[in-house]
Protein backbone atom coordinates (compact mmCIF):
# COMPACT_ATOMS: atom_id res chain seq x y z
CA UNK A 1 0.00 0.00 0.00
CA UNK A 2 1.33 3.36 -1.27
CA UNK A 3 1.81 5.95 1.85
CA UNK A 4 0.98 9.19 -0.01
CA UNK A 5 1.66 11.09 3.11
CA UNK A 6 5.29 10.02 2.77
CA UNK A 7 5.51 10.38 -0.69
CA UNK A 8 4.84 14.00 -0.73
CA UNK A 9 6.95 13.87 2.42
CA UNK A 10 10.03 12.85 0.40
CA UNK A 11 8.71 15.14 -2.90
CA UNK A 12 8.57 18.42 -0.92
CA UNK A 13 12.31 17.74 1.36
CA UNK A 14 13.67 16.76 -2.42
CA UNK A 15 12.56 20.17 -3.41
CA UNK A 16 14.11 22.33 -0.25
CA UNK A 17 17.26 19.66 -0.39
CA UNK A 18 18.07 19.67 -4.32
CA UNK A 19 15.77 22.35 -5.96
CA UNK A 20 15.49 20.02 -8.81
CA UNK A 21 16.38 16.05 -9.01
CA UNK A 22 15.69 12.81 -10.82
CA UNK A 23 12.91 9.87 -10.25
CA UNK A 24 15.16 7.66 -8.73
CA UNK A 25 16.07 10.09 -6.09
CA UNK A 26 12.73 9.98 -4.97
CA UNK A 27 12.28 6.21 -5.02
CA UNK A 28 15.39 5.64 -2.83
CA UNK A 29 14.14 8.32 -0.76
CA UNK A 30 10.74 6.88 -0.16
CA UNK A 31 12.53 3.31 0.47
CA UNK A 32 14.60 4.75 3.97
CA UNK A 33 11.47 4.33 5.37
CA UNK A 34 11.25 0.12 4.36
CA UNK A 35 8.23 0.86 1.58
CA UNK A 36 8.94 0.85 -2.15
CA UNK A 37 6.77 2.29 -5.10
CA UNK A 38 7.52 2.36 -8.38
CA UNK A 39 7.99 5.38 -10.94
CA UNK A 40 4.37 4.21 -12.55
CA UNK A 41 2.64 4.74 -8.94
CA UNK A 42 4.11 8.25 -8.52
CA UNK A 43 2.77 9.34 -11.48
CA UNK A 44 -0.61 8.06 -10.78
CA UNK A 45 -0.67 9.53 -7.54
CA UNK A 46 1.71 12.61 -8.89
CA UNK A 47 -0.25 15.97 -7.32
CA UNK A 48 0.86 19.28 -8.91
CA UNK A 49 0.10 21.20 -6.40
CA UNK A 50 3.10 20.89 -4.75
CA UNK A 51 4.24 22.68 -7.97
CA UNK A 52 6.97 20.26 -8.62
CA UNK A 53 6.79 19.40 -12.59
CA UNK A 54 8.14 15.69 -13.67
CA UNK A 55 9.26 16.14 -17.21
CA UNK A 56 10.29 12.61 -17.50
CA UNK A 57 13.59 12.68 -15.99
CA UNK A 58 13.57 15.54 -13.25
CA UNK A 59 11.47 16.91 -10.72
CA UNK A 60 11.46 20.41 -11.26
CA UNK A 61 10.28 23.71 -9.27
CA UNK A 62 7.47 25.26 -11.62
CA UNK A 63 7.82 28.45 -12.25
CA UNK A 64 5.56 31.00 -11.81
CA UNK A 65 5.28 34.45 -13.34
CA UNK A 66 2.17 36.53 -12.89
CA UNK A 67 -0.92 36.42 -10.38
CA UNK A 68 -1.65 35.72 -6.24
CA UNK A 69 0.71 32.94 -6.16
CA UNK A 70 3.17 35.02 -7.38
CA UNK A 71 3.02 37.41 -4.91
CA UNK A 72 2.35 35.35 -2.08
CA UNK A 73 5.80 33.86 -3.59
CA UNK A 74 7.49 36.97 -3.53
CA UNK A 75 6.71 38.24 0.18
CA UNK A 76 7.96 34.86 1.23
CA UNK A 77 11.24 35.14 -0.31
CA UNK A 78 11.05 38.75 1.11
CA UNK A 79 10.45 37.69 3.95
CA UNK A 80 13.78 34.95 4.43
CA UNK A 81 11.89 31.91 2.67
CA UNK A 82 15.13 30.30 1.06
CA UNK A 83 12.88 28.19 -1.19
CA UNK A 84 10.30 30.34 -2.64
CA UNK A 85 12.65 32.19 -5.00
CA UNK A 86 13.05 29.10 -6.89
CA UNK A 87 9.66 28.94 -7.93
CA UNK A 88 9.62 32.83 -9.90
CA UNK A 89 13.33 33.15 -10.93
CA UNK A 90 14.73 31.63 -13.93
CA UNK A 91 17.90 32.51 -13.33
CA UNK A 92 18.21 30.98 -9.98
CA UNK A 93 16.97 27.42 -11.60
CA UNK A 94 19.71 27.92 -14.47
CA UNK A 95 22.46 28.56 -12.49
CA UNK A 96 21.57 25.52 -9.48
CA UNK A 97 21.51 23.51 -13.06
CA UNK A 98 25.04 24.59 -14.34
CA UNK A 99 26.35 24.44 -10.10
CA UNK A 100 25.58 20.88 -10.38
CA UNK A 101 26.92 20.18 -13.80
CA UNK A 102 30.70 20.73 -12.05
CA UNK A 103 29.71 17.94 -9.68
CA UNK A 104 29.17 15.72 -12.97
CA UNK A 105 28.00 12.07 -12.79
CA UNK A 106 28.60 12.07 -8.47
CA UNK A 107 25.60 10.22 -7.03
CA UNK A 108 22.49 13.40 -5.23
CA UNK A 109 23.46 12.30 -1.41
CA UNK A 110 20.31 10.77 -0.10
CA UNK A 111 18.99 11.43 3.37
CA UNK A 112 18.11 9.01 6.28
CA UNK A 113 14.02 9.48 7.11
CA UNK A 114 14.83 11.03 10.02
CA UNK A 115 16.90 13.14 8.48
CA UNK A 116 13.83 13.95 5.62
CA UNK A 117 11.68 14.49 9.11
CA UNK A 118 14.07 16.74 10.52
CA UNK A 119 14.04 18.41 7.36
CA UNK A 120 10.67 19.01 7.05
CA UNK A 121 9.78 19.51 10.66
CA UNK A 122 12.48 22.10 11.26
CA UNK A 123 13.89 23.11 7.94
CA UNK A 124 17.59 22.01 8.31
CA UNK A 125 18.95 18.70 8.73
CA UNK A 126 21.63 18.42 12.14
CA UNK A 127 25.43 17.20 11.92
CA UNK A 128 27.14 16.86 15.10
CA UNK A 129 28.96 19.94 13.85
CA UNK A 130 25.75 21.78 14.51
CA UNK A 131 25.24 20.36 17.77
CA UNK A 132 28.62 21.08 19.05
CA UNK A 133 27.91 24.74 17.54
CA UNK A 134 24.60 25.01 19.44
CA UNK A 135 26.72 24.67 22.50
CA UNK A 136 28.93 26.61 22.41
CA UNK A 137 26.22 29.17 21.81
CA UNK A 138 24.61 28.08 24.74
CA UNK A 139 27.38 28.75 26.76
CA UNK A 140 27.91 32.40 25.90
CA UNK A 141 24.26 32.71 27.05
CA UNK A 142 22.31 32.97 23.52
CA UNK A 143 19.32 31.02 21.62
CA UNK A 144 20.89 28.57 19.49
CA UNK A 145 17.79 28.56 17.43
CA UNK A 146 18.76 31.09 14.79
CA UNK A 147 21.45 28.03 13.59
CA UNK A 148 18.43 26.65 11.56
CA UNK A 149 17.76 29.52 9.54
CA UNK A 150 21.23 30.34 9.16
CA UNK A 151 21.45 26.29 7.70
CA UNK A 152 18.89 27.15 5.45
CA UNK A 153 19.97 30.46 3.70
CA UNK A 154 23.54 28.71 3.09
CA UNK A 155 22.14 25.92 1.87
CA UNK A 156 19.79 27.49 -0.77
CA UNK A 157 23.27 29.53 -1.79
CA UNK A 158 21.72 33.04 -0.38
CA UNK A 159 24.62 33.81 1.45
CA UNK A 160 28.58 33.93 0.20
CA UNK A 161 31.22 32.43 2.32
CA UNK A 162 31.85 36.25 4.81
CA UNK A 163 28.14 36.37 4.92
CA UNK A 164 27.51 32.86 6.22
CA UNK A 165 30.36 33.11 9.03
CA UNK A 166 28.71 36.41 9.87
CA UNK A 167 25.49 35.04 9.95
CA UNK A 168 26.42 32.64 12.88
CA UNK A 169 28.95 35.08 14.86
CA UNK A 170 26.47 37.95 15.29
CA UNK A 171 23.72 35.55 16.48
CA UNK A 172 26.22 34.33 19.07
CA UNK A 173 27.56 37.57 20.11
CA UNK A 174 24.81 39.96 19.26
CA UNK A 175 27.06 43.14 19.98
CA UNK A 176 29.31 42.15 17.22
CA UNK A 177 28.50 45.03 14.48
CA UNK A 178 30.43 47.84 13.02
CA UNK A 179 31.93 50.61 15.38
CA UNK A 180 29.49 52.91 13.60
CA UNK A 181 26.13 50.81 14.69
CA UNK A 182 27.68 49.63 18.29
CA UNK A 183 26.74 53.84 19.35
CA UNK A 184 22.85 52.40 19.03
CA UNK A 185 22.97 49.16 20.85
CA UNK A 186 22.02 49.03 24.76
CA UNK A 187 24.86 48.71 26.75
CA UNK A 188 24.13 45.18 28.19
CA UNK A 189 23.85 44.13 24.20
CA UNK A 190 27.33 45.87 23.44
CA UNK A 191 29.04 44.76 26.48
CA UNK A 192 28.53 41.39 23.88
CA UNK A 193 30.83 42.04 21.55
CA UNK A 194 33.52 38.80 21.53
CA UNK A 195 37.41 39.69 22.06
CA UNK A 196 40.40 38.03 20.17
CA UNK A 197 40.54 35.05 22.25
CA UNK A 198 36.53 34.30 21.82
CA UNK A 199 37.25 34.49 18.01
CA UNK A 200 39.89 32.28 18.00
CA UNK A 201 38.28 29.89 19.99
CA UNK A 202 34.91 29.67 18.41
CA UNK A 203 36.04 29.98 14.43
CA UNK A 204 37.22 26.05 13.72
CA UNK A 205 33.15 25.18 15.33
CA UNK A 206 31.46 27.51 13.04
CA UNK A 207 33.49 26.33 10.20
CA UNK A 208 32.81 23.08 10.85
CA UNK A 209 29.65 23.91 11.35
CA UNK A 210 29.21 25.57 7.60
CA UNK A 211 31.21 23.07 5.99
CA UNK A 212 28.55 20.41 7.40
CA UNK A 213 25.47 21.92 6.00
CA UNK A 214 24.12 20.40 2.96
CA UNK A 215 23.94 22.16 -0.61
CA UNK A 216 21.29 22.89 -2.97
CA UNK A 217 23.77 23.38 -5.15
CA UNK A 218 25.92 20.54 -4.91
CA UNK A 219 22.88 17.81 -5.21
CA UNK A 220 22.78 17.81 -1.77
CA UNK A 221 26.31 17.24 -0.29
CA UNK A 222 27.90 18.96 2.77
CA UNK A 223 31.26 20.64 1.33
CA UNK A 224 33.05 18.22 4.11
CA UNK A 225 31.57 14.70 2.58
CA UNK A 226 31.92 16.20 -0.92
CA UNK A 227 35.68 17.30 -0.84
CA UNK A 228 36.29 13.15 0.20
CA UNK A 229 34.81 12.33 -3.15
CA UNK A 230 35.88 14.72 -5.84
CA UNK A 231 38.79 14.53 -7.50
CA UNK A 232 42.53 15.78 -6.10
CA UNK A 233 43.52 18.60 -8.48
CA UNK A 234 47.54 18.74 -8.26
CA UNK A 235 49.60 22.04 -8.36
CA UNK A 236 48.89 25.47 -6.94
CA UNK A 237 45.97 26.09 -5.07
CA UNK A 238 43.25 28.59 -6.77
CA UNK A 239 40.89 30.93 -4.97
CA UNK A 240 38.14 32.35 -6.78
CA UNK A 241 36.19 35.19 -5.06
CA UNK A 242 32.83 34.47 -4.42
CA UNK A 243 31.37 38.46 -4.04
CA UNK A 244 32.85 41.85 -4.90
CA UNK A 245 33.72 42.57 -1.13
CA UNK A 246 35.64 39.31 -1.30
CA UNK A 247 37.30 40.25 -4.51
CA UNK A 248 38.54 43.34 -2.61
CA UNK A 249 39.63 41.70 0.38
CA UNK A 250 41.92 38.69 -1.87
CA UNK A 251 43.10 41.87 -3.47
CA UNK A 252 44.55 43.31 -0.62
CA UNK A 253 46.12 39.73 0.85
CA UNK A 254 47.27 38.67 -2.77
CA UNK A 255 51.15 39.05 -2.13
CA UNK A 256 50.34 37.01 1.14
CA UNK A 257 48.64 34.17 -0.96
CA UNK A 258 51.08 34.22 -3.50
CA UNK A 259 53.62 33.22 -0.76
CA UNK A 260 51.94 30.34 0.55
CA UNK A 261 51.68 29.22 -3.00
CA UNK A 262 48.29 30.54 -3.65
CA UNK A 263 46.51 31.68 -6.83
CA UNK A 264 43.68 33.88 -6.76
CA UNK A 265 41.76 33.66 -9.94
CA UNK A 266 39.49 36.80 -11.54
CA UNK A 267 38.57 34.71 -14.67
CA UNK A 268 35.06 35.19 -13.36
CA UNK A 269 35.00 38.80 -12.20
CA UNK A 270 32.59 39.65 -14.98
CA UNK A 271 29.70 37.70 -13.56
CA UNK A 272 29.71 38.79 -9.57
CA UNK A 273 27.25 37.70 -7.04
CA UNK A 274 25.72 40.32 -4.87
CA UNK A 275 23.77 39.65 -2.20
CA UNK A 276 20.28 41.87 -1.96
CA UNK A 277 18.25 43.62 0.48
CA UNK A 278 15.85 40.34 1.21
CA UNK A 279 19.76 37.96 1.38
CA UNK A 280 18.75 36.66 -2.31
CA UNK A 281 22.02 35.99 -4.55
CA UNK A 282 21.89 38.40 -7.61
CA UNK A 283 24.76 37.85 -10.61
CA UNK A 284 25.92 41.17 -11.63
CA UNK A 285 27.44 41.89 -15.17
CA UNK A 286 30.16 44.35 -14.89
CA UNK A 287 30.16 46.76 -17.91
CA UNK A 288 33.80 47.18 -19.64
CA UNK A 289 34.08 50.91 -18.58
CA UNK A 290 32.59 50.08 -14.99
CA UNK A 291 35.41 50.60 -12.50
CA UNK A 292 36.75 46.74 -11.75
CA UNK A 293 35.06 44.97 -9.04
CA UNK A 294 38.59 43.54 -7.70
CA UNK A 295 39.06 47.45 -5.99
CA UNK A 296 42.19 49.06 -8.01
CA UNK A 297 40.21 52.12 -9.15
CA UNK A 298 41.28 51.32 -12.69
CA UNK A 299 38.01 50.31 -15.00
CA UNK A 300 37.21 46.89 -15.43
CA UNK A 301 38.31 46.64 -19.77
CA UNK A 302 41.95 48.18 -18.33
CA UNK A 303 42.06 45.37 -15.05
CA UNK A 304 40.78 42.06 -14.78
CA UNK A 305 38.98 42.43 -18.32
CA UNK A 306 41.72 42.68 -20.57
Amino acid sequence: MIDLKWLWTCVTAGEFLYGEFPMDVLLKMYATKGGKITKEEVMEYHDSSLMMLYDGENFTPQIVTSGKLLKQLKDLDAAGNPYASLHFDPDELQDLRKENAVIGNLPYWIPTAPQIEELMEKGCISSPAMKRMEEKVRGVGEDPSYLAGVWMKVSAGKLDMMEETSAVLRGMYPGMVAPEEAEKLAPEIASKAPELDDLNDVMPLVDDFLNNINMRDRKGWPPAELSKRMPKHQGMPIIMPASTLSARTLREAEPELRAMGAKVDYSSIDNFVTVGKYGERKVVKVGRNDPCPCGSGRKYKKCHGR
